[in-house]
C-alpha cells in the first residue's frame, strides 16, 4: 500500500518524468525512474516503469496520465 506521502512524490516525480519525455531528455528520463524506483510504489508504478525502462514513451505517458486522473 502506498502512504500519502510517498503517493505526492509519486505523482510529482511522474509528472516530472512526462514533461522530460515532451523534451526528449532521455539522461533526466532515466535518472528519474532510479529515484522512482526507490519509493515503494504498486504494480501500476512498476508498469509505467517498464514502458519507461523500454523507451517505450507513449505507453508510458498514458499510464501516467491513468494514474495521475
Amino acid at each position: 500500500m502506498i502512504n500519502n506521502i510517498d503517493l505526492s512524490k509519486i505523482v510529482k516525480r511522474l509528472e516530472l518524468i512526462k514533461s522530460l519525455i515532451v523534451l526528449e531528455e532521455e539522461e533526466d528520463i532515466a535518472e528519474q525512474v532510479i529515484k522512482l524506483q526507490q519509493l515503494q510504489t504498486n504494480e501500476e508504478i512498476k508498469e509505467i516503469i517498464f514502458h519507461l525502462q523500454q523507451k517505450s514513451y507513449g505507453k508510458a505517458i498514458k499510464h501516467i496520465e491513468e494514474f495521475i486522473n
